[in-house]
């Protein structure tokens, strides 16, 4: 079944136009959110609200279902929301204690792998009937005065620790783990659980698996590195825009890089494993840096790309039907900061 669905993470309503609300303080206002510049933001299309943070969603394939994951101050949840509704509502909720953007299921969609953060080990949680069952080991107790103690003891991992990205390849039976901290790959084999690591440098973000290469963005090099899955080894480097954060993998063998610090896209032809195309998704021509494009998405068919614009709060719809030839179709109005950030959040869905 095709699915043609935009799901993205923002904070409660957006748009663009100055505050029309009599309150000075920042905040939800009757028809949306107000900034604390002054600036009012509209909504567009449906919201759910969740706690704070919400850094990653991956819609299920009966195209009514997503996953959406929170990393924020307040509770770090793991919601299974009905999409299909009107006013979209959870149908389950996992917790943790430390989580971050890492997001992953399997393709039976039973199995789900979530990044914590700090607490340098995965989540694993069990999804039947609506219902989410985390698997994995409790998580040592933070230091916040509010939280619960665990009902056993965990070593607490290497204060240097701290997990980012992942991927699941079922092919080989193996789930890809990124250390944005210690500039390492984890590579878990699914059957008997051991583990093996890459250093890769850097401080990498994201991964995606391709049909014969692994593709990491590393934040503090601007560069995409290439690692071979079979020998474990980085084989290339890739020079890309500023702060190189999620990436997606077009049919064709294109891949997409979010270019944060400047404005724009990066996409590699994996085939020859050079930068083919810059897509500057700011505003206007020539805006100076600060859209801060973080995060991207495929239709299934291929021919556009959505770009979360944070700064700009709005996402950037780009036709890329044509190889090379990619142009910025308009804008779509999004809450505060898309996919991440501040205070209270939503997703959006439409």
């Amino acid at each position: 079944m095709t699915r043609n669905l935009l799901v993205l993470v923002c904070l409660i309503p957006a748009s663009t136009g100055f505050a029309q609300e009599k309150s000075p303080f920042a905040g939800p206002t009757a028809e949306g959110y107000l900034l604390p510049n002054g600036w009012h933001l509209t909504p567009v299309g449906k919201h759910f609200a969740t706690t704070d943070l919400p850094l990653n969603i991956v819609p299920l394939k009966d195209g009514k279902r997503a996953l959406v994951a929170t990393s924020g101050y307040n509770q770090h949840n793991l919601y299974l929301v009905d999409i299909s509704v009107e006013a979209p509502k959870a149908l389950a909720t996992g917790e943790s204690r430390q989580s971050w953007f890492g997001l992953a299921a399997n393709q039976a969609e039973e199995k789900i792998w979530w990044s914590g953060g700090g607490a340098g080990r995965l989540h694993t949680f069990d999804l039947k009937d609506n219902t989410l069952a985390k698997t994995s080991q409790p998580e040592p107790t933070s230091g916040r005065a509010d939280a619960k103690p665990a009902k056993e003891v965990v070593p607490a991992p290497s204060a240097n620790t701290f997990l980012s990205g992942v991927a699941l390849d079922e092919a080989k039976s193996r789930l890809y783990s990124l250390n944005i901290n210690l500039g390492e790959l984890n590579v878990i084999d699914l059957k008997d659980g051991s583990t093996k690591t890459l250093a890769v440098g850097g401080r990498p973000y994201d991964i995606v698996v391709g049909k014969t290469q692994l593709f990491i963005s590393d934040w503090s090099g601007s560069l995409v590195l290439i690692v071979d899955p079979i020998d474990l080894r980085v084989v290339g480097k890739i020079p890309v825009g500023n702060h190189p954060n999620q990436m997606t993998l077009h049919s064709d063998g294109r891949l997409f890089v979010a270019c944060a610090n400047s404005n724009a896209v990066s996409v590699i032809d994996t085939r020859r494993g050079i930068v083919v195309e810059t897509i500057f998704t700011a505003l206007f021509p020539k805006s100076p840096e600060g859209s801060t494009p973080d995060a991207v998405a495929l239709t299934p068919d291929g021919k556009t790309l959505f770009v979360a614009n944070a700064d700009n709060n709005c996402i950037a719809v780009v036709d890329v039907e044509t190889p090379r030839q990619s142009g910025v179709r308009g804008f779509i109005p999004t809450g505060w900061y898309p996919r991440r950030w501040p205070s209270r959040r939503t997703v959006r869905i439409s």
